[in-house]
């Protein structure tokens, strides 16, 4: 097998990823083939040290979508955090984006489906293969993530025990009885080189990334009309009240109904204002962070 053979079966299954992501994996292989090759190594001992290339390829897809879904995971435990009517909306915008996102990553996905050169058994294996992977790395995720929870109880409960004998040396040296005696410490900084991240936007297609912007677009659209329509409703509303009022010759039972009728009319129209200015606010910032905020890390830098 040849060093174009190998990527070009490795390309066969890499069509789960986005297109940025298919790019940057074989443009990494291109420069360890030369590497390698520069070393003094043949095509074959290269391809033998990668392995096979559908394994290479099932191990890259699978990290990816863990990845994708560790972070899915993080935003809902961020978004279910408050449990108060602001909250619930912000949790509701962020559903918006995410079922918009979801949709545009399914057309994307299913174009590369078509495209690729494997037959629908081949791709039907393939794909519950990559599952397989994927939750056996959601296991191992889970694992690191309970040893992580474990670790900073611990951490936490050293840093009170470190605070209680601070105080306590803090008594002693009041009274006298303790004598502080320093120590030079020298810290080891071991430089670590930052992984590669990227923007959800830089990791998918024009076409997708162009459908995502309209539909949210569509829904800021829809957000600031509310807001603007309840907003004149609020305003003839306030003018008609002011108007009542004025001309309310005695404040009887009826003048204290009316008054109460407009008080939640405009209440309710002022909520519903809000929901629409919120609606707006929220599809904005997902457009944000889906073109601005670089927090996916490259398969490859794993």
């Amino acid at each position: 097998m040849t060093e174009k053979m190998w990527k070009d079966e490795l390309k066969k299954y890499l069509y789960l990823l986005p297109v940025k992501e298919e790019r940057e994996i074989l443009s990494y292989f291109d420069e360890a083939f030369a590497d390698y090759r520069d070393q003094g190594y043949t095509d074959n001992e290269i391809i033998e040290e990668f392995g096979d290339p559908k394994e290479v390829a099932k191990s890259m897809v699978s990290s990816y979508l863990d990845d994708n879904q560790a972070i899915e995971e993080r935003e809902e435990r961020e978004a279910e955090s408050g449990t108060n009517f602001r909250s619930k909306i912000k949790r509701g915008i962020s559903n918006i984006g995410k079922s918009v996102s979801g949709f545009c990553d399914k057309i994307s996905a299913s174009s590369r489906k078509k495209r690729t050169d494997l037959n629908s058994e081949d791709r039907d294996n393939y794909e519950r293969e990559v599952e397989e992977a994927r939750k056996k790395q959601e296991r191992v995720r889970e694992e690191v993530r309970e040893e992580e929870e474990e670790l900073r109880k611990l951490k936490k409960e050293r840093e009170e025990l470190a605070h209680e004998n601070e105080r306590a040396k803090e008594e002693k040296m009041k009274s006298g009885k303790y004598v502080e005696i320093e120590k030079e410490t020298k810290e080891k900084k071991f430089a670590e080189g930052k992984p590669r991240t990227y923007t959800k936007a830089e990791r998918h297609s024009f076409l997708t990334n162009l459908i995502y912007t309209i539909l949210m677009l569509a829904f800021f659209a829809l957000g600031i009309c509310l807001a603007v329509g309840i907003g004149e409703s609020i305003f003839r509303d306030v003018i008609k009240f002011a108007n009542r009022v004025a001309n309310c010759g005695a404040w009887n039972g009826d003048a204290i109904i009316m008054i109460g009728y407009y008080i939640l009319m405009i209440s309710i129209q002022l909520v519903v204002m809000g929901l629409g200015l919120g609606i707006a606010v929220g599809c904005i910032k997902k457009i944000y962070k889906r073109f601005f905020v670089k927090k996916y890390v490259l398969v490859k830098g794993k």
